[in-house]
């Protein structure tokens, strides 16, 4: 079992006040990029604040809805090599952290000696990973990555960057970490250490799900659905690559779908369609879910976890089918291909062999 993270990781409510020390011992510039979805003028007023305080000049840039990504990052090679950036801190959504790893994985940024990634959003499966997936909105210019640069990058979780969210973004973004720990949990190599991270953490964000939506700016709730989701991190990195967890970061990525919802949509459908071949596991899941399941069959377990979850989508309001996100089935075909592509080896709850017809029944 390889254990070896070579990346900082600190949680906790108020953590990110410390990215200024964090970065203090590699410059004095940092180059602070954000995604305007997830970032207002208060987590911003936070970030430059915790900067300020350790004498650090800020290079601030914004991605917004709409602006084209290849765009976007040539802008930032440019910015960062023209103010002789020491640091890069990245804020918001798996979109613009993999587009900062990414940058700085090419190692052509000589000046720049840390990156910091804090996530705006509890589902970051491939932070820990050594690899990525950076979509620039167009297939042909797409890039896998390898994290080949010898810097250790550093994750900061503080949910008290996060309490602005609106409650339905966040439910959706819950869910989608909850698939997220599903397939690691269904997973053939899923041992000890990585069952009991995800059962816990199923059980945590199943019983927070309807407190974070009734109270979306209590930061100690949102404490819980990012404990969860550094959970599923930490699982998927000792795991082989999960093709449906692939298939969600390149859906973000190429197709532009509301970052959260993709995953949300497919959680269901894996509970009622892919778990029967897994009858303890899947014990052991329902009870996370505080189900009741006698002698149940384990597609009638399934079937049962699929109505609990979709139960969430009817009182919340969400997007019950992909197509519901203005997707066409060319690109969830498409999807499929760039997974199987990406070398993605054989097995899990969802091998990616059968990846196509997965993505089809959520359509």
């Amino acid at each position: 079992m390889d254990l070896n993270l070579q990346t900082e990781v600190k949680i906790g409510l108020g953590s990110s006040q410390g990215v200024g020390l964090m970065c203090s011992g590699f410059g004095s510039r940092v180059l602070l990029l954000t995604e305007a979805l997830y970032c207002t003028s208060r987590e911003k007023d936070i970030l430059r604040l915790s900067l300020e305080r350790a004498n650090i000049k800020t290079i601030a840039m914004e991605f917004l809805d709409g602006d084209d990504p290849y765009e976007f990052l040539n802008l930032i090679r440019k910015m960062s090599r023209g103010a002789r950036a020491d640091a890069i801190l990245a804020f918001g959504g798996n979109r613009i952290l993999h587009l900062a790893r990414y940058l700085v994985s090419e190692q052509t940024l000589e000046n720049v000696q840390k990156l910091v990634l804090i996530p705006a959003v509890p589902g970051f499966p491939f932070l820990l990973r050594h690899e990525g997936f950076w979509g620039s909105g167009h297939p042909t210019d797409s890039k896998f990555y390898q994290w080949n640069s010898p810097l250790v990058p550093s994750i900061v979780v503080d949910p008290f960057l996060s309490v602005n969210m609106g409650a339905k973004q966040s439910l959706a973004h819950l869910l989608q970490t909850l698939f997220f720990l599903l397939e690691a949990v269904f997973h053939e190599q899923a041992g000890l250490l990585i069952k009991s991270l995800c059962l816990g953490a199923i059980r945590s964000l199943w019983a927070a799900l309807e407190k974070i939506y009734e109270q979306p700016t209590k930061a100690e709730i949102r404490l819980e659905g990012f404990e969860a989701g550094l959970a599923a991190a930490l699982a998927q990195h000792l795991l082989p690559r999960l093709a449906g967890s692939a298939a969600v970061l390149i859906l973000e990525g190429i197709s532009f779908v509301p970052q959260g919802m993709a995953g949300a949509i497919l959680t269901p459908w894996l509970l009622e369609s892919q778990t029967a071949a897994f009858p303890e596991t899947l014990q052991e899941v329902a009870a996370c879910f505080g189900l009741a399941i006698d002698d149940d069959s384990p597609e009638t377990i399934g079937l049962e976890l699929g109505r609990l979850v979709r139960k969430m989508f009817g009182k919340f309001e969400l997007p019950l089918r992909l197509r519901d996100l203005d997707l066409v089935e060319a690109e969830l075909q498409h999807t499929a291909e760039l997974v199987k592509d990406w070398k993605t080896p054989a097995g899990g709850i969802i091998p990616v062999d059968h990846l196509p017809v997965f993505l089809r029944s959520a359509f």
